[in-house]
């Protein structure tokens, strides 16, 4: 479980579109206190998936051989096949880049609320779901696993609070760093957004074959 969730909460942490609309939000009018919005969405969205599938599973692995147990390898199977198939076709289309959101353009009269929102949206909900996979056939009892879990959220939301940090101790160079930064990532995006997936998706589909055919 540790290996494969803090592969997720990397992947969770740098995924290119959620740090493009962080930099967007933190650079722009009453940018910090914007950007603590979208962080606390952030992580609270992560915190209520786990804190529910805790509640759910007790804390007690499920049975290797019961249905949970099948539906959640099948779930980190078929997360793992589409995100292979995204990143590939994210990858051929990336000649044709989409549109920008148009709360891009908005940026400086997007509210407090409006910010946190975004944390929740923006979330990269199939590498979320992964993690609720492979947690929902964990045990989760010592202390030492429940430090792990912790430690997913706060891995998951680390480049955010790094930025966030950034700009509170050193607000007058970290603007034009951080839009330095978005342009860079915003130019990369793509074979990004690929390197992750196919990496991601290929762990899970090993993974949960593996675990499917030792049943």
């Amino acid at each position: 479980m540790i290996f494969s969730l803090f592969l997720l909460s990397l992947a969770i942490a740098f995924e290119p579109f959620p740090i493009i609309g962080f930099i967007l939000l933190i650079v722009a009018k009453d940018g910090q206190k914007k950007a603590l919005a979208f962080l606390c969405g952030w992580m609270a969205s992560l915190i209520v998936v786990v804190v529910g599938v805790v509640l759910v599973t007790g804390g007690q692995p499920v049975e290797k051989s019961s249905s949970p147990s099948l539906a959640a390898l099948i779930l980190k199977l078929l997360i793992g096949i589409f995100l292979i198939f995204w990143g590939i076709r994210a990858y051929v289309n990336r000649k044709k880049p989409p549109k920008p959101p148009s709360w891009m353009a908005k940026i400086d009269g997007v509210q407090g609320w409006a910010a946190a929102a975004l944390g929740v949206i923006l979330q990269p909900w199939a590498f979320v779901a992964a993690g609720v996979a492979i947690v929902f056939g964990a045990e989760l009892k010592s202390l030492g696993e429940i430090v792990v879990l912790v430690l997913f959220v706060l891995l998951s939301s680390s480049s955010f609070l790094a930025m966030l940090i950034y700009v509170t101790f050193w607000s007058e160079s970290a603007g034009p760093k951080l839009e330095r930064l978005r342009l860079w990532i915003d130019s990369h995006r793509v074979q990004a957004q690929f390197v992750l997936c196919i990496l991601i998706g290929l762990w899970l589909i090993g993974n949960s074959t593996y675990s499917l055919t030792t049943i």
